[in-house]
């Protein structure tokens, strides 16, 4: 079941997924007619281009598949442009090519009177008007539409470190977790549920170009208990490959199991039991558009959540030692 729901996941994202690049926007302004027309006269770096995002007219230079090479494009920029910052963009918003369109002009005929005068016997003379039609041949002139790149200021500077000025995001994923349980004791015959299915809420802030912080809630529903889960983390996030954008990080933090049904029949065991939790993540980000993104994840989470139950002079210590989660989500940026 667990590598049917995996394959199903990375299919998902692999399926959806858009080359992207990195590039550099120096302007951005929403579009009118007012400011089109103090646009004209304004020129940029051939490497720039005018694209149309969420109604808005914007300007971006460049288009990399690493953060190395538009950084180079970037410190060129940023003295001359310095509302400029780092951001990703579609591929193939820079591959667009010019619209050339043929347009017929045609010149209608021409008619000129013409006198003409014929001589007679008698020396006398009679005058004919004749029409004469002066056809001019059709021309044909191409004419390319093209844009003006204008000049914009965005309304709040940003860091030149920051990757975006969308540096806030949201996320919500869903997802299989699998425990390794150990139990110690004989009181216990029955096997506990080990793999269920897990919620998580996701809550992040870039504070550079490859860092990124983050805080989970995770709600996991087990066949006998459920856990909540709080961790903040620390992650690392590498140059794109093949349009996802890997991350790696280190977690820790405090959840609470809850028994939902006692595993004994007759022993009533506390309801609530907290245990704090250290682990690792792996994931990665298939960027939708400037705003939403897709992601896989996987975290490896270290437990120390025990029960210990009595009855009579038997013991039982049931333990849920390592926990596996493997989730698909997706993210808004802000």
């Amino acid at each position: 079941m667990m590598k049917i729901f995996i394959l199903l996941l990375v299919s998902s994202l692999f399926l959806t997924a858009k080359e992207i690049c990195y590039t550099v926007q120096i302007a951005s302004k929403k579009d009118s007619i007012e400011s089109q027309k103090e646009l004209k006269e304004q020129s940029y770096p051939d490497s720039c281009k005018m694209m149309e995002i969420k109604k808005n007219q914007v300007i971006r230079c460049g288009c990399t598949k690493t953060k190395k090479e538009i950084i180079k494009i970037f410190k060129n920029l940023k003295p001359i442009y310095t509302d400029a910052y780092l951001t990703r963009t579609y591929s193939y918003r820079f591959e667009e090519k010019t619209q050339i369109v043929i347009k017929e002009k045609k010149t209608p005929p021409i008619q000129k009177q013409i006198q003409k005068i014929i001589p007679k016997e008698n020396n006398e003379t009679i005058t004919v008007q004749e029409k004469t039609q002066i056809v001019i041949e059709e021309k044909k002139t191409l004419s390319v539409k093209t844009q003006e790149l204008p000049t914009y200021s965005v309304t709040k500077p940003i860091n030149g470190n920051h990757i975006s000025k969308k540096d806030i995001f949201i996320g919500f994923s869903m997802g299989y977790t699998m425990f390794d349980i150990s139990i110690d004791g004989t009181l216990l015959n029955n096997k506990l549920s080990d793999d269920g299915i897990t919620y998580n809420l996701e809550m992040g802030y870039h504070i550079s170009n490859n860092l990124f912080l983050s805080l989970d809630y995770q709600y996991t529903i087990l066949d006998n208990s459920n856990f909540n889960a709080i961790s903040p983390s620390i992650n690392y996030q590498f140059d794109s490959l093949y349009s996802i954008s890997p991350y790696i990080g280190i977690l820790a933090g405090i959840n609470m199991m809850e028994w939902e049904k006692s595993p004994i029949q007759g022993v009533s065991l506390d309801k609530n039991n907290f245990a704090f939790f250290s682990g690792i993540k792996l994931g990665g980000d298939i960027y939708i558009n400037d705003s939403w993104s897709i992601f896989l994840a996987y975290k490896f989470i270290k437990s120390f959540n025990a029960t210990l139950i009595k009855v009579n002079s038997e013991v039982t210590l049931i333990e849920y030692d390592t926990e596996h989660d493997f989730q698909l989500g997706i993210k808004y940026s802000f």
